[in-house]
C-alpha cells in the first residue's frame, strides 16, 4: 500500500501567528528588503509599521531600531519609501534576561561609511550602534518637490568629524540649529563630538609648533 501522500509541512503548525516579521522569520545573515511605505501610530505599543516592497507582513522596529532610522534618514517618515536596508535575526538580543532573539538593522542606503549611531544598549548602558553603507541600484525616478528639512545627525556627526580647523567646526555647529532643533535626543551626543573633534585640532595645531 502506498502511503505516500507528499509532503508533510509542519511550517503551517510552527509559525508564528502574526501579521509582523518577528525574529524567528529572518536568518542570522542579512536580508535585502525595500521600504514601501511607513505609518506611525502614536500611543500604540508597536508605533511604527513598515511595509516592505512583494511581503505581506509588516516590520514594526522596537524603539533603538526606530531611532536608528530616524538618526539615519531623518524624521519624515514618508521618505523612506523607495529605500532599502538589511534586516537579520540577532540571538543576542535579551528581553529581560532571557535571550528572545530580536530583528536588527544591518545596514542602510545613503552611507559613504559605517556610522557609529548613539542609543540605548541596555538599561545602563549607552552606546554606538553600527549601521553600514548599502548600494543598491535603483531606477531613476523623479521625485517630487519638498520643502527643504535639516540634515539629519548622521550627516552633522559627519561633518563635525572630516572639519580641518576650529572655525571650519565652529561654522558647523551653527549651521546645524536647525538639526539640533528637530533631533533635541542627540544634541548631547553631537556636542560631545564636536567637543572631542575641537580637542583634537587644537592638539594638531600645538604639535605644529
Amino acid at each position: 500500500m502506498n502511503h505516500d501522500q507528499g509532503i508533510i509541512d509542519m511550517d503551517l503548525v510552527t509559525a508564528a501567528k502574526s501579521d509582523q516579521f518577528n525574529a524567528v522569520d529572518l536568518p542570522t545573515e542579512p536580508q535585502l528588503f525595500t521600504i514601501e511605505s511607513v505609518k506611525v501610530k502614536p500611543g500604540e505599543e508597536q508605533p511604527v509599521e513598515i511595509r516592505m516592497v512583494g511581503h505581506k507582513k509588516l516590520y514594526r522596529p522596537c524603539k533603538t531600531m526606530s531611532r536608528v532610522l530616524k538618526f539615519i534618514w531623518g524624521r519624515d517618515g514618508k521618505l523612506y519609501a523607495g529605500k532599502s536596508l538589511t534586516l537579520f535575526c540577532d540571538p543576542e538580543v535579551r528581553f529581560g534576561p532571557d535571550k528572545t532573539g530580536g530583528i536588527r538593522i544591518y545596514s542602510m542606503e545613503g552611507l559613504e561609511k559605517p556610522v557609529a549611531v548613539p542609543v540605548n544598549l541596555s538599561r545602563k548602558k549607552v552606546g554606538g550602534y553600527i549601521v553600514r553603507p548599502l548600494k543598491v541600484e535603483h531606477p531613476q525616478v523623479s521625485q517630487p518637490i519638498t520643502e527643504t528639512t535639516a540634515d539629519t545627525p548622521a550627516v552633522i556627526a559627519e561633518r563635525i568629524k572630516t572639519a580641518t580647523s576650529v572655525s571650519m567646526l565652529e561654522a558647523i555647529w551653527k549651521a546645524s540649529v536647525q538639526t539640533r532643533r528637530d533631533y533635541p535626543e542627540h544634541v548631547e551626543a553631537l556636542k560631545q563630538l564636536a567637543g572631542d573633534r575641537k580637542a583634537e585640532l587644537q592638539a594638531e595645531t600645538e604639535e605644529a609648533f
